[in-house]
Formats: C-alpha cells, sequence, structure tokens
C-alpha cells in the first residue's frame, strides 16, 4: 500500500506500519513454540491445528474474495 496510495500522508502510514509487520506477524510463531518445547504429543497437536487453520483461512479468503456473476 505504501508503494500505490498517491497521498504522501497516507503512504508514509502505511510504509511505517509495513516495518513492524515483519516483527509482528512472528510474535504468535514464536511463543508457541516455547510452549510445545520437549512434548511431541503437543507439538503434533499444535501441527494438526495449523493445517485446519491453513484450510479455514483458505475458504475464508476465497469468500471474501470471489466476484459475483454478472445477471445478464
Amino acid at each position: 500500500m505504501a508503494d500505490c496510495v498517491e497521498d504522501k500522508f497516507i503512504s508514509s502510514r502505511y510504509a511505517t506500519i509495513a516495518k513492524d509487520e515483519g516483527f509482528h506477524s512472528n510474535l504468535g510463531g514464536r511463543s508457541l513454540s516455547k510452549l510445545v518445547e520437549g512434548s511431541e504429543a503437543l507439538q503434533s497437536h499444535v501441527l494438526a491445528l495449523v493445517e485446519k487453520m491453513r484450510t479455514d483461512l483458505l475458504e475464508i479468503s476465497n469468500q471474501n474474495t470471489a466476484t459475483p456473476l454478472a445477471v445478464v
């Protein structure tokens, strides 16, 4: 968005936010990996949940981006 928005103020806000996104997007994974250290049962459970979450997120994304067919 920082590269697409023409308004300099708004694009600079997006650029500021984008700098922190890489860090913030990994917080959950780092915290979760510490919670399940040393427990193979918990690790297996978490991996199963992650796979389900990926499927759910794909479905949600598809529902939000589907373009209805034009009625002629």
